[in-house]
Parts: structure tokens; sequence; C-alpha cells
């Protein structure tokens, strides 16, 4: 009975003592990004984008779904500085690729994320990065890969949101020398722009309304949904935009956390706009 104990004491001594010695998993064992991150068919079902993990960073990669045995080809990678990550790709239109970037923005006291938009052919083509550089929309606006209308019923165009450039030409030709301008460079909401997925050229389809910070289209290039925060509350307000009067109206307000009179937005009935 003592040599059966002994021997069980023993293993247990071993077992401990090997799992003390054993090296921990590596951090990458714990964070590691997922192999396919996100896929998108093209509207006439060509062409196939994923967005997937390559030596740790987010790539985009397109197929010909109509050519025999065709590999997937690289169209864009993240930045080789890993400041800007592809976030997401999606068509706009049958052989122009859409991808969102984004990054942290690290500032003194604070973080925060900011995006980007790119532009790229299916073939990995004509790579275009788009509202910068428009002189409408600042190029130092936070977040700029937000889509409001994929078919806004022009060919080769989207509807976006942006932070209008408060800066005129002789300002722009100043920032970019050796002079400083204090104060706002761009207006705090955001407008809605029909953007050009090819050339980049931007017009404004509807400018900034305070509070709202998120738009919904009806699917026919109108947006008609917008809501946001009230400043110094914690109130969201929806509201609705009349297409004749281009006027906007309160449809709904309510305390964050409340649970009475919440409304979340999710699309407007394209047929009954």
């Amino acid at each position: 009975m003592k040599r059966h104990a002994s021997r069980v004491i023993a293993l247990w001594v071993l077992v401990l003592s090997g799992g003390l010695q054993a090296a921990p998993p590596p951090i990458a064992a714990f964070a590691r990004r997922e192999a396919i991150l996100g896929a998108a068919l093209s509207p006439d079902g060509r062409y196939l984008a994923l967005v997937e993990t390559q030596h740790g960073a987010p790539i985009a990669a397109v197929r010909d779904l109509h050519a025999a045995d065709a590999p997937f080809q690289l169209v864009m990678s993240s930045a080789a500085d890993n400041h800007f990550f592809i976030d997401w790709c999606r068509w706009a239109g049958n052989t122009r690729l859409l991808c969102g970037l984004i990054a942290p923005v690290h500032e003194p006291g604070y973080v925060y994320i900011a995006t980007r938009l790119v532009a790229v052919d299916a073939d990995g083509r004509h790579m275009k990065v788009l509202v910068q550089g428009s002189g409408l929309a600042s190029d130092q606006g936070q977040r700029q890969d937000q889509v409001v209308d994929w078919n806004p019923g022009k060919p080769d165009t989207v509807l976006v949101t942006a932070q209008a450039s408060l800066l005129d030409y002789m300002d722009r030709n100043l920032t970019g020398g050796s002079g400083i301008i204090a104060g706002a460079t761009e207006e705090e909401y955001p407008s809605v722009y029909e953007l050009n997925v090819d050339n980049g050229r931007m017009s404004v389809r509807v400018g900034a309304h305070r509070p709202l910070r998120h738009y919904l289209s009806d699917h026919h290039g109108n947006p008609r949904l917008g809501w946001g925060v009230i400043d110094d509350t914690l109130r969201t307000e929806v509201q609705v935009r009349d297409l004749k009067t281009n006027a906007w109206h309160r449809l709904e307000s309510y305390e964050a956390f409340s649970r009475e009179h919440v409304l979340v937005p999710i699309a407007v009935c394209a047929d009954r706009p």
C-alpha cells in the first residue's frame, strides 16, 4: 500500500514538474486574425473579392470566376508601415472595387479611429484614393469610408458622407507649404456627396445639418433619414428629409439607454420612397 502511494505521489510530481517546464503559448495563438475577413461578389457574378490575412495584415484579392482555374490576384495591400489596414471591400459596379481602410490616430491624451476610401479595378489597375484632394471634402476628415447609397442612379457613382473643407484655394496652398492655419479646417458635421469612383470627382448632394452624422437613402440617390446625438446631451435625434422642400423634420428623439420610443433606422423602402 505504501509502495502504491509513493508511486502515485511520484507520478503527480512528474506531471507537475512537466507542466511547469512547458513554454507558454505565443501571443499569436490568441491574437491572430481570421484567414478570411470578408468576401464580395461583383453584381454580374464574374469577380469574387476576398479580404484575407497575409503575413499578419489584411490584403484584397480578386478571382475571375469566368476564367478556368484562374488564381486569386492581389489587388490591394494594407499600408507597409502598418498604419492603415483594409477593413472591408465591396463592388461599386461590375469591375470597380471599393475598400475601406482604418487606422488608429494618436493625439496627445487620446486615440481615435480614422478611415479612408480606396478604389481599384478588378485586375489591380487604376488604384485611387478617393475623397482626398477633392477640394470639397476635408483631407483631415475623420471618417471617409461611409457609403450611403451604392446605386444612386448615375453610372460609376456612389453617395458618401464626409466633412466639408473650410479652406479655400489660398488656404490650401498655405497649409501645403510652411504656413499654419489656426482653428477648425473642416465642418463638424458631414455632408452627403456624389462620388465618382473612377476619377474621384465629388459634388454636394445634401449639405451638413446639425446634429446629423449618419444617413440612409431611399436607394434612388436621395438621402431620406438622418440621425445623430444633440450637442451637450445624451439625446439621439432622428430626422426625415422632405424631397419637395429639402427641409429636415424631427421624427424621433430619445435619451441614451432609454427603453421607450427608441427608433433605430435600418433602411428606407425602395418601392415607397
